[in-house]
């Protein structure tokens, strides 16, 4: 739970200007590990649906081999994306719990 809410915070974040190069940076690996995650928490909760969704957002957001987009199209992919964790937090129960 407290990865999703660091991960989101850091998505809406990105709508401050002026944020250093860094920032990003670091965004980027704890996006895509966090997504990572929930992509395999999913698959084994068959939730194949919230899995491609997350494995999508992985490959979006990994830091090995960036994907370079427009600041506006960015700016509400992280919106969208902080809205998906944060809805994952109900749809998908850590372990089934």
């Amino acid at each position: 739970m407290i990865p999703i809410l660091i991960a989101s915070v850091m998505l809406l974040g990105c709508l401050i200007d002026g944020l250093p190069y860094g920032y990003f940076q670091i965004l980027r690996w704890v996006v895509c590990g966090v997504c990572g995650y929930r992509a395999y928490l999913s698959c084994t909760l068959e939730k194949k649906a919230w899995m491609w969704g997350f494995i999508f957002a992985a490959v979006l957001f990994n830091p090995i081999s960036p994907i370079r987009l427009d600041r506006g199209v960015w700016a509400v992919t992280d919106v969208c994306l902080a809205v998906l964790l944060l809805l994952s937090l109900k749809a998908i129960r850590n372990g089934g719990r």
